[in-house]
């Protein structure tokens, strides 16, 4: 049996605009934030994950907006690349693709002004 399963799904909202690569590949990413408290002190905390999306999902990602809250699935994938002073590096990133990913959006909560 084979146990090697990739899958990301991941909600968040979108932390920057969408950077188009090509016609059918776009980045962005996604944020999300945990709170939680230790001893009185609530701790806030938010972390950021970077998203390629490629075909039909690209163009979806397009008419996302920044802080839209989205849903994400595909799979996990890393790259290896030099910077600038020659120095290997390693980024990891969630691949969205037209076999197996996915993008919904959902509606932004409201929030309620106190009189």
């Amino acid at each position: 049996m084979n146990y090697n399963i990739n899958r990301v799904n991941l909600f968040g909202g979108v932390s920057n605009d969408i950077n188009e690569i090509k016609e059918d590949m776009v980045t962005f990413s996604i944020f999300q934030t945990e709170k939680y408290k230790k001893g009185e002190e609530e701790i806030k905390k938010t972390h950021f994950f970077k998203v390629v999306a490629f075909g039909n999902l690209a163009k979806k990602a397009k008419t996302l907006s920044k802080n839209d809250f989205i849903a994400i699935e595909g799979s996990l994938k890393t790259n290896t690349f030099k910077d600038k002073e020659g120095n290997e590096k390693t980024e990891m990133y969630i691949e969205l693709s037209n076999f197996d990913g996915k993008i919904n959006t959902f509606l932004k909560p409201e929030t309620k002004e106190e009189d």
